[in-house]
């Protein structure tokens, strides 16, 4: 504007992403099935599970004034909200294993995260009086697993006996990784 009194309009951008991944990932073996056994190799029972989210939120704002009186407000916000929330299972319940090699019980689970938050706000005022402000805010909030639903990877055999001509592996692990 080149009035003599001049006013920019507050420019104001904002960028919201909310991100929510959740899974089930369950491998069993129970009576229902009836007794298991092998000739030759392992008796495997597995679970995986494998979770990513990546995000980018970008805001950007610029104003400008020109005038006897000239003033320039600009803002700019970006956020990100990203949660991830899994269960992984992997167990054996009230049955017989027999095993002409190993007996594996294994839950596996891998959450990542990775997320870009980019905002920008500028502004311009010219005149006799002027004024120019400007304001730029990011903000990403990662959680694998929440207060309400925690995110769990569990392996166990229960009320079931397992023979193996070599090992009997119970294992359950969990890797998580967030980027901001």
């Amino acid at each position: 504007s080149t009035s003599p009194t001049a006013l920019s309009p507050e420019w104001i951008a904002c960028w919201l992403l909310l991100w929510t991944a959740t899974t089930v990932v369950v491998a069993f073996k129970n009576a229902a099935f009836g007794d298991v056994s092998t000739i030759t190799g392992d008796l495997s029972v597995i679970a995986e599970e494998n979770a990513t989210i990546r995000s980018t939120a970008a805001a950007a704002s610029l104003a400008g004034a020109v005038g006897l009186v000239g003033v320039a407000l600009s803002g700019a916000g970006a956020a990100s909200v990203n949660t991830i929330t899994s269960d992984t299972r992997a167990y054996v319940d009230s049955s017989v294993l027999d095993s002409a090699r190993d007996v594996v019980v294994d839950a596996d689970s891998t959450s990542n995260i990775d997320a870009v938050i980019i905002s920008a706000a500028a502004s311009l005022g010219g005149g006799i009086y002027a004024g120019a402000a400007s304001i730029g805010a990011s903000l990403a909030r990662n959680s694998i697993g929440t207060v309400a639903d925690p995110s769990e990877v569990v392996a166990h055999i229960t009320d079931s006996s397992a023979d193996a001509a070599g090992d009997v592996s119970v294992s359950a692990s969990s890797i998580t990784r967030a980027i901001k």
